[in-house]
Order: C-alpha cells, then sequence, then structure tokens
C-alpha cells in the first residue's frame, strides 16, 4: 500500500510540476526586418496581445504583462507590419527555461493555417487563425487602430488531451480497485 501511495504522489507531482511552470513573456520576430519585433512584456516595441479566447478579451491589457499564464491555447494579435517569410516565435518560461521555433508562413490571415516548424521546440505551433480581429494598435498601442491584426492562433507548451485526463483518472479507479480487493481479501 506505501508503494502504491508513493507511486500516485510521484505521479500528481509530475503532473502538478508541469502545470507549475507558467508563461512569462511571448515575443515573435519578423524573419527579414529584425528591428521588427513583437512583445508581451513592454511597451518599448510593438505589442503582441495575447487572449486565451478567440477574438479577446486581451489577457496582457493594459500593461502589456501576461506573466504567469498557463502554458496552453491563445489567440495572438499583432499590428500587421509584416512577418516576413520565417517568423520567429520566442516564450520565455517562469523557471527561466526558453522554447523557440522558426516557422514558414502559409496561407493568409484570416483563414485559418497551420505554419510548418522549420526548426526549434516542439512544444510550440504557430499559424493563422479564422476571421479577423482588430485588438492592438500601431507599435506600443495595446488598443484597437482600425486595422486589422495580423491574427493567430499558438499552442505554447505541452497541452494535454481531456482524454489523456480520462485515462489518468481510469489507471487511478483500476489501481484503487486492485488495491482495495487486494487488502479486503488478506
Amino acid at each position: 500500500m506505501k508503494k502504491l501511495i508513493i507511486g500516485a504522489f510521484l505521479i500528481i507531482s509530475s503532473f502538478s510540476a508541469q502545470a507549475a511552470v507558467t508563461i512569462k513573456d511571448l515575443t515573435l520576430f519578423n524573419s527579414e526586418n529584425p528591428g521588427q519585433i513583437w512583445v508581451t512584456w513592454t511597451t518599448g516595441h510593438w505589442i503582441l496581445g495575447v487572449s486565451n479566447l478567440a477574438h479577446g478579451p486581451l489577457l496582457n491589457a493594459p500593461d502589456a504583462s501576461i506573466e504567469g499564464i498557463p502554458q496552453g491555447n491563445y489567440w495572438l494579435f499583432a499590428d500587421p507590419a509584416g512577418l516576413g517569410t520565417f517568423p520567429e516565435l520566442d516564450v520565455t518560461l517562469s523557471d527561466g527555461s526558453t522554447m523557440s521555433a522558426i516557422f514558414e508562413v502559409s496561407g493568409s490571415n484570416g483563414v485559418a493555417q497551420s505554419w510548418t516548424r522549420i526548426s526549434g521546440s516542439p512544444l510550440l505551433s504557430l499559424g493563422w487563425a479564422d476571421r479577423s480581429a482588430d485588438l492592438v494598435g500601431t507599435y506600443a498601442g495595446i488598443s484597437p487602430d482600425g486595422v486589422n491584426d495580423f491574427y493567430m492562433y499558438a499552442t505554447i507548451g505541452a497541452v494535454p488531451e481531456p482524454s489523456q485526463y480520462i485515462m489518468l483518472l481510469l489507471g487511478f479507479i483500476i489501481v484503487g480497485s486492485f488495491t482495495k480487493r487486494y487488502y479486503k481479501f488478506s
């Protein structure tokens, strides 16, 4: 029984440790223009708006900070100044680690399409989101400016599918039932 409790604790701890590492900031780089940078952590560059819902509201309004949001699926909004053909997404996490990936842009803004990851972390995906949005302004503006943004959908980090949680729960139920049966008849 003691081994079962320790095993269950270790499994739960590993899931908790992954969930405890949060996103500190995001940076999106234009591949052809090194000066074109969108960020979530300051107003000294172009703003990268972040929402956990399609079409907002922005998680980083009004101060540009997204520090502490969990890894997961997000919609990104950037002033349409030009991404280039191979933009790079950098993610800084709360534990000091970083994830980075370079993507090849395909399709067009407003039509849902995943981009091809050319190099970098397999825990990042990026692509166009469906439809249009205007949630950020030019340069350091974090409010609409009347121009449709680059509207993207990103997956950041390992995002377990709901079925994985169901399988984990079923595993605990099965182990618990065997343990109960073992100790009942011993």
